[in-house]
């Protein structure tokens, strides 16, 4: 298993500055518990929905499968809050979603500067949540992460934020939790 994946998304993403969105793109919207003024994006075996406004970005940069960039809460924030993606094939290492959610807080223990506040918790069979913050360069950062898994493919959604106390925060783990595979 690439045990980095988890990682290095996690390190070196939370990077997403003012003015570096990619390309936006809007997809077909459906109504399938989509609340109102909420986009829903159908992305080949999964869709997410997400509120108007908040911008798509499917470059594929930093190795995310999307980007979904929050509008800015304030005029003195710098950082572009924002919800990614990022997946990774288990197929061959055999391990369970269990297993890899105890994998990935192992690597945050390690490798992630002022790792504080981690907090976890498994909801259904398959979705684990984890909550933490860390520091990265000079900016202490908030992460509320979803690990959910499907034909052995992790797919790792992350809010990632400079406080936990913004509007963008709340609405975030709405989107998150919108994330649903395709039949």
């Amino acid at each position: 298993m690439k045990k980095l994946v988890f990682l290095f998304f996690t390190l070196s993403f939370s990077a997403c500055q003012q003015g570096e969105n990619g390309s936006s793109s809007e997809i077909a919207d459906t109504d399938i518990t989509t609340p109102e003024n909420w986009q829903r994006y159908e992305m080949g075996n999964y869709s997410i929905a997400a509120p108007d406004g908040w911008e798509l970005d499917q470059s594929g940069r930093m190795n995310t499968t999307f980007i979904l960039f929050a509008p800015y809460d304030s005029v003195e924030s710098y950082f572009k809050e924002n919800v990614n993606l990022v997946t990774e094939d288990i197929s061959e290492s055999g391990v369970s979603l269990d297993d890899y959610a105890q994998n990935a807080h192992d690597l945050l223990g390690q490798y992630m500067e002022g790792l504080a506040n981690f907090e976890s918790r498994k909801e259904g069979e398959n979705r684990i949540w984890f909550t933490y913050e860390g520091e990265q360069q000079t900016m202490k950062l908030y992460f509320n992460q979803m690990l959910t898994i499907q034909d052995s493919v992790v797919h790792i959604l992350t809010f990632t934020s400079n406080a936990d106390t913004t509007e963008n925060a709340r609405i975030a783990e709405e989107v998150i939790a919108s994330f649903q595979f395709s039949n």
